[in-house]
């Protein structure tokens, strides 16, 4: 299936009790930019 543009969001869950935060996206885009930073930064960016 097929989304449009308006539903390939991009979420950012952060907070300020956490050292982490949570990145949710369905833009293609998006994803090959994270993935290299993957694989760029492996002791930074984790992806599970």
């Amino acid at each position: 299936m097929k989304l449009s543009r308006y539903e390939q969001e991009t979420v950012v869950n952060y907070n300020a009790g956490e050292q982490t935060a949570t990145l949710y996206t369905r833009d293609k885009v998006v994803m090959r930019k994270l993935n290299t930073f993957v694989a760029d930064f492996p002791n930074t960016y984790k992806m599970i």
